[in-house]
């Protein structure tokens, strides 16, 4: 039950923290999505530590930098973008150098473990300060899909722990459900239907 309490409490707060990021958005998103970058990314570090991956350290510089040169739009308007592109390439080839050089017996696994990092935690949360640029009323766009996505894991946890009953990958997530996913998307379908209508200036139907 603490564990509840706590878990909502801290919810709560969060949310509270990226709502105001997005409506606020510039600087401000800008800064707040870095520290989910960079506690994301000591996270992901972490994890694999714990199955005996060890990269290197030089994955934070590297992943600083792709998140620097994707997410602050200025330098988009000030160097050519192909400039920019070139420079994420080189720097994400530089693990692979950096990894060549320890004395880790996998580089090779190391490097692509790296690059799995920077898909999968730095590039998605970079690409948040796009939207505010690139699409018309984009802060209420990404706010309507944090809403889906919200809505998306509450819902599952509530319709899994009433009614949750067969594993769906147990090896995973022991605790998730079919019921429970199924639930979740059946529902979360139905109250983003309404979602335009919340938030007209989304611009979807």
């Amino acid at each position: 039950m603490k564990n509840l309490i706590l878990r909502t409490i801290t919810g709560i707060l969060l949310v509270a923290l990226i709502v105001i990021a997005i409506l606020k958005a510039g600087n401000w998103l800008f800064n707040i999505f870095f520290i989910f970058t960079c506690v994301g990314t000591y996270e992901y570090r972490k994890l694999l530590n714990i199955r005996k991956i060890n990269i290197s350290i030089w994955f934070y510089v590297v992943a600083s930098i792709v998140y620097f040169i994707v997410g602050y739009m200025p330098l988009w308007d000030f160097f050519n973008h192909n400039i920019l592109i070139m420079i994420i390439v080189v720097t994400a080839l530089s693990l692979l150098v950096v990894e060549l050089f320890r004395s880790e017996e996998n580089p090779f696994e190391n490097v692509a473990f790296s690059v799995l990092g920077l898909l999968w935690i730095v590039l998605p949360l970079a690409l948040v300060n796009v939207f505010p640029v690139l699409f018309q009323n984009g802060k209420y766009l990404l706010l309507s899909i944090f809403i889906v996505i919200w809505l998306s894991d509450t819902l599952a946890y509530c319709v899994g722990s009433l009614i949750g009953k067969h594993k769906l990958f147990e090896r995973v997530s022991p605790k998730k459900t079919w019921e429970g996913s199924i639930g979740s998307a059946l529902i979360t379908s139905v109250i983003a239907y309404f979602l335009p209508m919340i938030f007209p200036n989304i611009g979807l139907s």
